[in-house]
């Protein structure tokens, strides 16, 4: 081999190992602190969203919101359900019409 060429081949050599080593070092080393970053990431957005939620929670506004919603579940529940007065007039009433029939 001329020198040259020897010489462009070693420094080739040596930036390959130089790469390979980097690269081992990164798959051993930082490979798996990413895959910790991204869980604490995750964990802290979760975090965030209880805070955010509380925070909403205890404003007086989102209270009456959430009053006004309970009162008209609650008109729509009586839409659905009898009182017991009105059940005792709903036998009869059935009884009558089996009656007629």
């Amino acid at each position: 081999m001329k020198p040259i060429y020897k010489k462009c081949f070693m420094t080739a050599a040596i930036w390959t190992g130089c790469f390979v080593l980097f690269l081992f070092a990164y798959m051993l080393l930082l490979a798996p602190q990413e895959k910790s970053k991204k869980q604490v990431e995750k964990q802290l957005a979760e975090k965030k969203q209880i805070y955010n939620s509380a925070l909403e929670a205890a404003k007086e506004e989102t209270k009456l919101k959430l009053d006004e919603e309970i009162k008209q579940l609650q008109s729509g529940l009586k839409s659905f359900v009898i009182d017991s007065e009105d059940l005792a007039n709903l036998i009869f009433d059935i009884g009558q019409i089996a009656n007629e029939k």
